[in-house]
C-alpha cells in the first residue's frame, strides 16, 4: 500500500470514465467521480422562466470554478441573486462561484436594487456590469476578489445608480480602466489598498 493508512473519509476524485480504481488501494479512499465537464452547467431563472445567467465550470489561471455567463437579458425589473456556490447533486459535487466573466451583464438595464457579489468570487471580467445603471441600491464586493476589469461597473449612456460607500476589499490588485466611470452617487472615503499595482485611466472619472 503505497498510501499507507488512509482514513475512509479522504476523498479521491478521478475522472468520469476512470477503471481499476475498485480495487485496493484506491478502495481505501472515498471515491468521488468527476463528471464530464459539460455537465456542469446550472441555469438561473426568472420568475416567467428565462434564463438571467448561467453558470459554467470552468479553470482560471490561478483558480477554478463556476464563471457566470448571461443568459437572457431581463425585460422587467428584477433583483440580481448570485450564489456563493452550487451543488451538482447527481454527482455530489460542489463548486464554488469564482468568476463573473466579461460582459456578463452588459446593459442588463433592469436589474434594480443591491448588487451582492458572493465572497467566492476572485475576478470581475471585461464590462461585466457594464451599462447597468438600474441598479440603485449599494454595491458590495467580495472579500477575497482579485482583480477588477476594464468598464467593470461603469457608464457612459447615464450616469450609474449605486450608493452608499465603495469599499474596494485589500485583496485587490488590478484596477481596470474606467471601471467605476461615472459612479457618482458612491459616498463617504475611497480607500485605495497597498496591494492595488494596477489603476486603468479613467477608473473613477
Amino acid at each position: 500500500n503505497c498510501f499507507g493508512d488512509i482514513p475512509s473519509s479522504t476523498n479521491l476524485f478521478v475522472p468520469y470514465e476512470s477503471t481499476g480504481y475498485d480495487v485496493a488501494p484506491w478502495t481505501d479512499f472515498n471515491i468521488i467521480v468527476l463528471a464530464p465537464i459539460t455537465d456542469y452547467e446550472y441555469e438561473v431563472k426568472d420568475g416567467n422562466n428565462n434564463v438571467l445567467y448561467t453558470l459554467i465550470l470552468n479553470t482560471l489561471e490561478d483558480y477554478s470554478g463556476l464563471e457566470v455567463k448571461i443568459g437572457q437579458a431581463p425585460t422587467t425589473s428584477v433583483e440580481l441573486d448570485i450564489p456563493e456556490s452550487i451543488t451538482f447533486e447527481d454527482y455530489n459535487i460542489t463548486y464554488n462561484v469564482v468568476s463573473i466573466a466579461d460582459y456578463a451583464f452588459t446593459e442588463c438595464v433592469n436589474f434594480v436594487g443591491d448588487l451582492v457579489i458572493p465572497n467566492t468570487v476572485k475576478s470581475i471580467g471585461i464590462s461585466a456590469f457594464w451599462e447597468c445603471w438600474g441598479f440603485d441600491g449599494t454595491l458590495t464586493l467580495p472579500s477575497n476578489l482579485v482583480s477588477i476589469g476594464d468598464y467593470a461597473f461603469g457608464g457612459y449612456e447615464q450616469p450609474m445608480s449605486f450608493e452608499g460607500e465603495l469599499i474596494i476589499p485589500n485583496t485587490v490588485t488590478y484596477l481596470g480602466k474606467t471601471s467605476f466611470q461615472n459612479c457618482n452617487k458612491f459616498t463617504g472615503d475611497l480607500i485605495i489598498p497597498d496591494n492595488v499595482t494596477n489603476i486603468g485611466e479613467y477608473t473613477f472619472y
